[in-house]
């Protein structure tokens, strides 16, 4: 087959050629050598979509379903730093043709004891998530629909590399070069959506081996992030693989083995939302601000953090995800507290989505607690390069000033303080922080409790520890900060404990 896909792509290069530049042309031709790129581009994809079956069987594929089991070995989220875990995670990708529908389904156990059991469907103009622990349905707003669905559909070889052979002109012959850790036939190609990832081909089989794409990673700095595809087999007329490996960067993040079901097995209770799960109030669009007394303002969204100001300066606490939300925080700061610095940041431990938005705090001068694992990677981030994002950091480079907080540690005097806690090894990780604002009486911890709008879910190991902490201390509690989560309180803390403990007995 490839041999016939090669003379097709080279009857259409001669016929281009002589199409542009006819005898008497008056106009100047497009180089013959830019369209070549192209057509041998195409004859690649083309050689791939043979190799797995031919363009006809393909399409044949109505409905996909794949079962996919193994680990996630993150560095960024591990309990040790430099000590990559291997947690189980289950994973169900499925989807549908005319019309295109997707359904993502996840069950990953987070040490510590939490569940997250996940499912996001889509048909590119409605999607929702259900949250299956608390038996909740989070509505995604319709314009992230679509984009949920592209993301979905290249996912996986048959359903990209048909979109692939459909849009030729964004398609061109990069090299053959190392990619995916094999010399491989490169070609680059840019998605509907504008995604833009280099596609990497197997030389002697011709199948695809791995997506590349460039990122701006908040802590690895610019990074290439790679979906390999490996241990081809058989299904029927169609060869699909059968273990998906996820690299970011150097680190490999999730190693999956999986099984395949086509068309008439695949259930189609997968794309619809279940009876008996409530509606879960939208998730703000922007990150809101909300006053919480004692000069404390809690910064909520996606992700929650929120600072205290003091006399002379403002104290803020956790800087995640990346230098854009770090940017709005900055901006509630100076629009609550004008011409007050920010002297100092909390970081509560080292996971990598907790420190993701450092880096403008370094830019501002603000000197970052934390602890001694969190302050290592802290001082690798600030050295990464964002060429193709450049942040605050980026245009005006600086070292971090860290301290590390290995006992308690306190903020400003008397009724204006800000109380800072070491609570050591803990099941989600060995050092981790906590803070106690008093005049507030606000708690701000992350990662030790997610509270939930709708019907709580069970606690984890670390919730127990913690409610065990607070008594030990005598903290009036009014607003638990959790960075995952809505605003809580003690009662909705102790709620969750007792949840685990019913659970425990059934």
């Amino acid at each position: 087959m490839y041999t016939s896909t090669r003379a097709a792509a080279s009857a259409l290069l001669l016929a281009a050629v002589s199409l542009l530049a006819p005898p008497r042309a008056a106009a100047q031709a497009a180089p013959a050598g830019e369209i070549a790129e192209h057509v041998r581009a195409l004859a690649t994809v083309s050689a791939a979509i043979d190799a797995m079956g031919g363009r006809s069987e393909l399409q044949r594929i109505t409905a996909i379903e794949r079962r996919m089991v193994g680990a996630r070995s993150d560095p960024g989220q591990a309990g040790e730093l430099g000590v990559p875990d291997r947690t189980p995670v289950a994973q169900v990708s499925a989807r549908t043709a005319g019309p295109a529908r997707s359904a993502e389904y996840l069950d990953l156990r987070v040490r510590g004891g939490l569940r997250l059991e996940l499912r996001t469907v889509t048909d590119g103009r409605d999607a929702f998530t259900l949250i299956y622990p608390n038996r909740t349905v989070n509505q995604i707003p319709g314009a992230r629909a679509q984009p949920i669905l592209q993301s979905a559909l290249r996912r996986h070889p048959e359903s990209l590399l048909t979109a692939v052979a459909n849009r030729p002109f964004s398609t061109r012959w990069v090299a053959r070069r190392p990619c995916g850790g094999q010399i491989s036939d490169v070609v680059s190609y840019a998605d509907a959506d504008g995604a833009f990832m280099y596609l990497c081909f197997d030389p002697a089989t011709h199948l695809l081996s791995s997506v590349a794409r460039v990122g701006d990673d908040p802590v690895r700095g610019d990074v290439m992030v790679e979906a390999r595809y490996l241990d081809y087999r058989q299904f029927g007329a169609v060869r699909l693989p059968t273990r998906y490996v996820d690299v970011l960067g150097s680190d490999t993040v999730s190693d999956m083995r999986v099984e395949i079901r086509l068309n008439d097995q695949v259930p189609d209770t997968l794309f619809t939302r279940p009876a008996g799960f409530a509606d879960a109030p939208p998730a703000p669009a922007q990150p809101t601000l909300q006053p919480l007394g004692g000069g404390a303002y809690a910064v909520l969204g996606g992700y929650n953090s929120a600072f205290v100001v003091l006399d002379s300066f403002v104290v803020v606490l956790e800087a995640p995800l990346s230098s854009g939300s770090s940017d709005a925080v900055l901006g509630f700061i100076r629009q609550a507290a004008p011409g007050k610095p920010v002297r100092y940041v909390v970081a509560t431990h080292f996971h990598y989505d907790h420190l993701g938005g450092i880096r403008p705090f370094v830019a501002e001068g603000a000197t970052i607690l934390t602890t001694p694992t969190a302050a290592s990677v802290i001082r690798r981030l600030v050295r990464q390069p964002h060429l193709l994002r450049p942040d605050a950091l980026s245009r005006a480079p600086r070292e971090p000033v860290i301290e590390e907080v290995t006992r308690a540690r306190t903020l400003g005097q008397g009724e204006q303080r800000v109380e800072i806690e070491p609570l050591g090894r803990m099941p989600h990780v060995d050092e981790i922080l906590v803070v106690y604002v008093p005049q507030a009486k606000l708690l701000f911890e992350g990662d030790l409790f997610d509270a939930y709008a709708v019907d709580q879910l069970p606690g984890t190991d670390d919730s127990v520890r913690l409610v065990e902490w607070i008594a030990a201390h005598r903290l009036a509690v009014d607003h638990l900060l959790p960075v995952h989560g809505v605003m809580s309180d003690l009662a909705g803390l102790r709620r969750s404990v007792d949840r685990r403990s019913e659970t425990a007995q059934r």
